[in-house]
Protein backbone atom coordinates (compact mmCIF):
# COMPACT_ATOMS: atom_id res chain seq x y z
CA UNK A 1 0.00 0.00 0.00
CA UNK A 2 1.48 3.32 -1.07
CA UNK A 3 0.35 6.18 1.13
CA UNK A 4 2.32 8.89 -0.58
CA UNK A 5 4.97 9.58 -3.15
CA UNK A 6 7.48 12.34 -3.02
CA UNK A 7 9.47 13.83 -5.82
CA UNK A 8 12.99 15.04 -5.04
CA UNK A 9 14.78 16.57 -8.00
CA UNK A 10 14.89 13.61 -10.39
CA UNK A 11 13.90 10.89 -7.90
CA UNK A 12 10.43 9.64 -6.98
CA UNK A 13 10.00 7.66 -3.75
CA UNK A 14 6.88 5.65 -2.86
CA UNK A 15 6.35 5.32 0.90
CA UNK A 16 4.22 2.67 2.64
CA UNK A 17 1.97 3.41 5.62
CA UNK A 18 4.67 2.09 7.99
CA UNK A 19 7.20 4.60 6.61
CA UNK A 20 9.20 2.12 4.52
CA UNK A 21 10.30 3.15 1.06
CA UNK A 22 8.82 0.53 -1.25
CA UNK A 23 10.00 1.84 -4.59
CA UNK A 24 12.38 4.36 -6.04
CA UNK A 25 12.50 5.71 -9.57
CA UNK A 26 15.43 7.85 -10.64
CA UNK A 27 15.12 9.69 -13.94
CA UNK A 28 18.44 10.05 -15.72
CA UNK A 29 20.31 8.12 -13.02
CA UNK A 30 23.64 8.64 -14.75
CA UNK A 31 23.27 12.39 -14.19
CA UNK A 32 21.94 11.92 -10.64
CA UNK A 33 24.96 9.78 -9.65
CA UNK A 34 27.39 11.39 -12.11
CA UNK A 35 28.30 7.98 -13.56
CA UNK A 36 27.99 6.55 -17.08
CA UNK A 37 24.86 4.44 -17.65
CA UNK A 38 27.05 1.50 -18.74
CA UNK A 39 28.54 1.37 -15.24
CA UNK A 40 25.17 1.84 -13.52
CA UNK A 41 23.72 -1.09 -15.48
CA UNK A 42 26.12 -3.35 -13.51
CA UNK A 43 24.82 -2.49 -10.03
CA UNK A 44 24.85 -5.58 -7.82
CA UNK A 45 23.19 -4.04 -4.77
CA UNK A 46 22.11 -0.70 -3.40
CA UNK A 47 21.02 0.80 -0.08
CA UNK A 48 19.11 3.95 0.69
CA UNK A 49 19.23 5.84 3.97
CA UNK A 50 16.67 8.58 4.55
CA UNK A 51 16.80 10.83 7.59
CA UNK A 52 14.39 13.60 8.34
CA UNK A 53 15.32 16.83 10.06
CA UNK A 54 13.14 19.88 10.75
CA UNK A 55 13.90 21.75 7.55
CA UNK A 56 15.46 19.08 5.33
CA UNK A 57 15.70 15.46 4.34
CA UNK A 58 19.08 13.76 4.19
CA UNK A 59 19.41 11.11 1.49
CA UNK A 60 22.26 8.61 1.46
CA UNK A 61 22.83 6.10 -1.33
CA UNK A 62 25.28 3.23 -1.30
CA UNK A 63 25.78 1.43 -4.63
CA UNK A 64 27.88 -1.71 -5.04
CA UNK A 65 29.46 -2.51 -8.40
CA UNK A 66 31.64 -5.63 -8.62
CA UNK A 67 34.21 -5.11 -5.89
CA UNK A 68 33.75 -1.37 -5.38
CA UNK A 69 31.19 0.56 -3.35
CA UNK A 70 30.15 4.15 -4.10
CA UNK A 71 28.44 6.42 -1.58
CA UNK A 72 26.40 9.52 -2.38
CA UNK A 73 24.78 12.00 -0.01
CA UNK A 74 22.22 14.69 -0.73
CA UNK A 75 20.60 17.31 1.48
CA UNK A 76 17.14 18.27 0.28
CA UNK A 77 15.35 21.34 1.70
CA UNK A 78 11.70 20.64 2.48
CA UNK A 79 10.54 23.29 0.02
CA UNK A 80 12.04 21.18 -2.82
CA UNK A 81 9.90 18.11 -1.97
CA UNK A 82 6.55 17.56 -3.67
CA UNK A 83 4.13 15.25 -1.83
CA UNK A 84 1.37 13.45 -3.70
CA UNK A 85 -1.27 10.93 -2.66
Amino acid sequence: LVICSFDVWLAIFDVANNGDIISLEIDNASQFFNMPSVILSKIESAKIDVKKDRDMILLGFSVRLSEKEYNFSYIVPRDKIILTN
